[in-house]
């Protein structure tokens, strides 16, 4: 099962009120595919790598618990930023004292890349 890990980006491109829906497997990645990311964009170590996997487990989880919030409650579009943007923030508190200094200006930037991949993806199928 591929667990949603980078989401935000597609389903947040607009904060309206309609009902999110599960999100498409073509805006996922799965925890396997982010840890091979991290591990190539930050030059993580193994020891690294050990305690980067559970921050990234633990986020797949959470974001997955957010999507059938939204599917069970019918949460917005608006309380579906609000959560994954906590779950964003918690792992970079989580990440702060595993990263060096340069490795999480490049975790962000990995954030930021994949969210405008999402939206481009999101806008691009709406055409």
């Amino acid at each position: 099962m591929v667990l949603p890990v980078f989401l935000i980006g597609a389903f947040l491109v607009s904060c309206a009120t309609e009902k999110a829906k599960w999100p498409p497997a073509r805006y996922a990645k799965s925890k396997n595919e982010v840890m091979d990311d991290l591990r190539i964009r930050l030059g993580l170590t193994q020891e690294q790598e050990a305690k980067v996997l559970p921050v990234i487990e633990q986020s797949a989880q959470r974001k997955q618990d957010a999507f059938k919030i939204v599917l069970e409650d019918g949460v917005s579009k608006c309380g579906l930023k609000d959560l994954l943007e906590k779950i964003q923030k918690d792992n970079e508190a989580q990440l702060a004292p595993i990263l060096d200094k340069d490795q999480m200006k490049e975790y962000r930037r990995y954030e930021e890349g994949e969210q405008s991949l999402k939206a481009a993806m999101a806008k691009e199928k709406r055409r």
